[in-house]
């Protein structure tokens, strides 16, 4: 019976181990080059003794913790660790490594390798001695499992790439974006009919745009620059000076019907969404609310839904009219000089590119800002209340 579960318990250890080598990036897999055994963590630091930023590597096994740059550049024994500390810096970090009597190594890393390098921290504790030089108890089986359970969270079973913080276990790369897109339309069926006129007044605006450069060019080139007797040149000029205002009213006109329609629209998607998310909520087990504070909950409810809504309505329909204005101002321009058209059409292409990776860049960056928002309304929702509180007691 023992030998049973000693080898039960041998399984379990290489599969930890095996999961673990998965997980772990192919590059560093390829400069350890086989020398690691029975991984128990490793982690990324980024900033080197020379002040330069160079991506290097941290192996903490069973008995020793592996330096990897190229290759495996320093091993340090457990055994002659003392102390492990963690100096928190503004926006810069160090793990301390203390001998007997001596430094045995310190590194740096940034804010990016936190998560990971106080997951190696946590572990390589574990296994140095207390203050008074005994040895630590062994850490309970029950805690190394929940602890694996909650690594293997954080990484994505498609991709296998670390889950960002603020994307509370959702990996980016693997998100079914178009599927979301589509849900959240779901929303706004119930106002088709609004929409669809608001998508009809958005495709006569694209032709009254157009319109704009060619009376311009008619009235520079006839009334204005042309030639001709002064009393046809005049009759032209407040023709065409006429019919470009006229043509200014009935798009203004036109984008304020719009505008209104847009925005009674959004006002009842924001409704229905909020409706929804606080229907959502109390579906909810009592788990995930003692998992979550109270600010982040308002900030879902609120913020997240007022860019939902803003998007649904605003950003579908401005697209198409975007679309449809580069199209329509292209086609006139190809009319009226496809040589010159050509010309100035030479910079979309790249221009398009560029937005691209902006908007890509961007949207990492809006991730990050908006779960930063969600702790700050976190905090405030949380002291608050708790001000009452403390009065109380004061009184």
């Amino acid at each position: 019976m023992t030998e049973t579960i000693t080898r039960e318990r041998d399984m379990e250890e290489n599969s930890e181990d095996g999961s673990l080598l998965e997980r772990m990036p192919e590059k560093l897999r390829e400069r350890l080059n086989g020398q690691a055994t029975n991984v128990v963590a490793w982690s990324m630091f980024d900033l080197q003794a020379d002040n330069s930023i160079r991506p290097c590597y941290l192996v903490l096994g069973e008995d020793e913790l592996l330096v990897v740059d190229h290759r495996v550049e320093k091993s340090i024994p457990i055994a002659q660790i003392q102390q492990a500390r963690v100096i928190e810096g503004l926006g810069v970090d160090r793990l301390v490594l203390l001998g007997r009597d001596e430094l045995l190594a310190e590194f740096a890393y940034s804010r990016h390798c936190r998560r990971e390098m106080t997951r190696l921290h946590r572990k390589l504790e574990r296994r140095l001695p207390d203050e008074e030089g005994k040895p630590r108890e062994k850490t309970p089986d029950w805690l190394e499992a929940v602890e694996r359970q909650i690594e293997e969270k954080e990484y994505c079973k498609k991709c296998g790439q670390l889950i960002p913080s603020y994307a509370e276990g959702v990996c980016p790369q693997c998100l079914h974006k178009k599927a979301i897109l589509w849900r959240l339309l779901e929303v706004a069926r119930p106002y088709r009919g609004k929409i669809n006129l608001a998508l009809a007044l958005t495709l006569m605006m694209v032709p009254l745009n157009a319109l704009g450069p060619v009376i311009n060019k008619h009235l520079i080139d006839t009334a204005i620059g042309g030639e001709g007797e002064m009393s046809y040149r005049l009759r032209m000029l407040m023709l065409l000076g006429l019919g470009s205002l006229t043509l200014i009213a009935l798009a203004e006109l036109v984008g304020a019907i719009r505008m209104r329609t847009l925005a009674n629209v959004g006002t009842m998607v924001a409704r229905d969404l909020r409706h929804n998310v606080y229907a959502h909520l109390h579906d909810l087990s009592l788990r995930y609310f003692s998992k979550r504070r109270t600010g982040s909950l308002i900030t879902r409810v609120t913020n997240d839904t007022d860019r939902l809504w803003d998007f649904i309505v605003f950003g579908s329909v401005n697209m198409i009219r975007d679309v449809l204005m580069i199209i329509g101002c292209a086609g006139v321009m190809f009319y009226l000089n496809w040589r010159l058209a050509l010309i100035s059409l030479v910079p979309l292409p790249i221009l398009g590119v560029l937005t691209y990776w902006r908007g890509r860049h961007m949207q990492r960056l809006f991730g990050r800002l908006w779960t930063y928002w969600s702790r700050m309304t976190a905090v405030v929702g949380d002291a608050i209340p708790g001000v009452r509180v403390v009065k109380a007691f004061a009184n």
